[in-house]
């Protein structure tokens, strides 16, 4: 019986975080189909894009369905922010916003985030792509939804060009359009 009154609290929970955060960030409602609290790594989410099933060490949650983004929080404080910032990771504007930032970011950018940003170690042994990538997801999470300290991004000193695309994107997770 205490398991069913878990499950249902937990439930609960992640409906009232998914529908708060479809409020304050409209753009998840072009991508996100559930989310679920879970136990694990308190720093790690997961996000579940269509028709991903996982690995054999590592499945997709049997409650997502398969044709639907879901994202599985592992953290029992998720705010919407990291809801949303997990959701940039299946949202195609995000992912064209990352790859334009991959190509602008400078040598000296590079090693802040090689050095400050935790997901960039994290990921190291998936290789050297898989770290960039994750690096500069976590830079643009830090500036869209405010994730970062200001001097975190104050040390990336974005170029008008980087504010640009970075600050059209802050806009598009708030509207949804």
């Amino acid at each position: 019986m205490a398991a069913l009154e878990n499950q249902v609290a937990q439930n609960r929970r992640s409906s009232a975080l998914l529908e708060k955060t479809r409020k304050e960030y409209p753009f998840i409602n072009n991508t996100v189909g559930r989310l679920k609290f879970d136990t694990g790594d308190q720093y790690q989410s997961e996000t579940w894009k269509p028709n991903e099933p996982g690995t054999p060490t590592n499945p997709r949650p049997e409650d997502f369905p398969m044709d639907l983004t879901g994202i599985q929080v592992f953290n029992p404080n998720a705010t919407t922010s990291d809801v949303a910032g997990e959701a940039m990771h299946a949202d195609p504007r995000a992912q064209a916003a990352q790859q334009t930032m991959m190509k602008l970011l400078s040598p000296q950018q590079w090693e802040v985030l090689k050095h400050g940003a935790r997901d960039y170690q994290d990921s190291l042994p998936q290789g050297e792509e898989s770290a960039r990538r994750n690096a500069v997801d976590s830079a643009i999470r830090g500036y869209v939804m405010n994730q970062w300290p200001d001097a975190a991004n104050a040390e990336m000193q974005y170029t008008p060009e980087q504010l640009q695309e970075l600050d059209q994107l802050r806009q598009y997770t708030r509207r949804g359009y």
